[in-house]
Order: C-alpha cells, then structure tokens, then sequence
C-alpha cells in the first residue's frame, strides 16, 4: 500500500481555526454576516415603502378628483331631494308607518297594543290631547 503524504495545509488551517476561535473573531465574521443580512432586509422594506409611496401619489390625486365629484353631484341632487321631501306621502311618518306595517307583516306574534285590551276593545293611549289610537 502506498503510503499518503500528510497534507502540509492542515497544521495551518487548525492554527489559523484556533486563532480565530480564541480571538473571537469567528464570532466577529458570524455576526458581519448577520449584519448583511438585517442590511439586505431594511433594503428590502425600504423598497417596499418606496413602492408604497408611489401608489399612494397615483391614489391620492384619484381620490381627490373622486371628492370634487361626489361634491358636484350632492350640490346638483341636494334641490331636487328637498323638491322630493316636500311631496304628499314622502315624510317620516309616512316612511315609519310603512316600517310598522312591514314589520307586523313579518313577525309572527302580536306587538304590544295590538287586538284587544283589558276592556275587550282596541288599547287606546290618553294624551295632553285627548284620546287617540295607541301609535307607538
């Protein structure tokens, strides 16, 4: 069997290892290395915010216009919304009669006030004014 030479690089990778182990300085390259890498991920964010702030500088002028807009429109529709208000039958009675009555047609028991009272007739209610059906 030949015999093999003993390789003359390792005495000097062994003493430059144990110099930098006893030094620190492995260490010191462990840590330059993590140091690159938290650079190269703030690089990364800053693009991100980079690319944030473009679309935001396409966006802002959209809605900007979108506001003058819908401004525009609500000083155009705003006169024919009060001619509107004005109309027979339009009012806020109105609007909550017709939530009652939807409301009774969907709930299957009876509201408080409904069919007979006590007296056997319609629950009425006394107010300053007199007497008059009770319209909770």
């Amino acid at each position: 069997m030949p015999r093999v030479p003993p390789n003359p690089i390792t005495p000097i990778r062994e003493t430059v290892e144990r110099v930098l182990h006893e030094t620190g300085l492995a260490d010191f390259g462990r840590s330059v290395s993590s140091i690159d890498d938290l650079t190269a991920e703030v690089q990364q964010v800053y693009k991100r915010v980079d690319d944030i702030e473009q679309r935001m500088e396409q966006i802002v002028p959209l809605l900007e216009r979108l506001v003058l807009v819908a401004e525009e429109l609500e000083r155009e529709i705003s006169p024919i919304s009060r001619l509107v208000s004005k109309l027979p039958g339009s009012g806020i009675r109105e609007r909550r009669r017709q939530r009652k009555a939807l409301a009774r047609a969907a709930s299957p028991t009876p509201w408080p006030g409904e069919g007979d009272g006590p007296a056997g007739g319609p629950r009425r209610m006394v107010g300053p004014t007199g007497s008059g059906p009770d319209e909770r």
